[in-house]
């Protein structure tokens, strides 16, 4: 910030002297040298005010120049830049392990919900709160979540909930039926807003899901197109699931919550 400072001048007015001029009655003393005297004074007085603006001035800079030798010097750009770096990658690598993870979605077995090469936000905020308390986490049914497969740890797979602990799920002419304490006489999982597109579910199964374990199902249940707990996969871990499916931002016409 720049300050502009402006100095006033101030001027006496010496024309009073030519109003109080004395008369010829006033009585008049002649002072020699006084006015020499004063002069001389007046001289002094300004040279001993211009030694103390010198001296001011070059005290100023003195002290400007101390001021500037002082002054910190700036950490290197590139090592300030690397430390960035390295802090943001570590910030996304946390967000990615703990909170939410980006995924694209390979094959059909999800369709018509999901298609291939959807691109997908997963949460993982359950999981991770679940792990911290000590807890098992446990996806609601219908849910559609994201875990390792139980034959081959190195794949991720996308499936919707279909049973839950205790279960007993039937899979038996074209439908699924789920049996509990809560349902003893059955009930159709699909029976909600996501079953009015699907097709009728291959396959025969009955199946009572074990403590933390989880049986899934692809949308996509017609013939042979979804590998999930019907057929060879069998009930999920829970331990396995890695997070539920909440939006999916790519295509954007297509984009939604879930």
């Amino acid at each position: 910030m720049i300050y502009i400072i402006s100095t006033g001048i101030l001027k006496s007015d010496m024309s009073q002297n030519s109003q109080n001029k004395p008369t010829q009655n006033d009585s008049q003393i002649t002072m020699p040298n006084q006015t020499s005297q004063q002069t001389e004074s007046k001289d002094a007085t300004q040279e001993n005010t211009d030694q103390n603006l010198v001296h001011s001035s070059q005290d100023s800079e003195i002290a400007s120049s101390d001021v500037t030798e002082n002054k910190p010097k700036k950490e290197g750009g590139i090592v300030s830049l690397f430390v960035t770096i390295i802090v943001a990658l570590l910030l996304v690598q946390v967000i990615n392990v703990f909170f939410l993870q980006s995924y694209r979605v390979y094959g059909s077995s999800m369709y018509s919900t999901l298609s291939n090469n959807d691109r997908l936000i997963i949460s993982k905020f359950s999981k991770t709160a679940s792990k911290i308390t000590g807890k098992t986490y446990q996806p609601k049914r219908a849910d559609i979540i994201v875990f390792q497969s139980p034959v081959d740890p190195d794949i991720q797979l996308i499936k919707r909930v279909i049973g839950l602990p205790g279960d007993r799920v039937v899979v038996k002419d074209g439908s699924i039926t789920v049996y509990n304490k809560e349902n003893p006489n059955g009930f159709n999982p699909d029976n909600a807003p996501y079953g009015e597109d699907l097709p009728k579910t291959s396959g025969n199964a009955d199946i009572t899901v074990p403590k933390n374990h989880i049986f899934v199902s692809g949308d996509n249940r017609e013939g042979g197109n979804s590998l999930d707990s019907r057929n060879e996969l069998g009930t999920v871990p829970e331990e396995n699931i890695i997070g539920t499916l909440k939006v999916r931002i790519w295509p954007l016409n297509d984009a939604k919550f879930f």
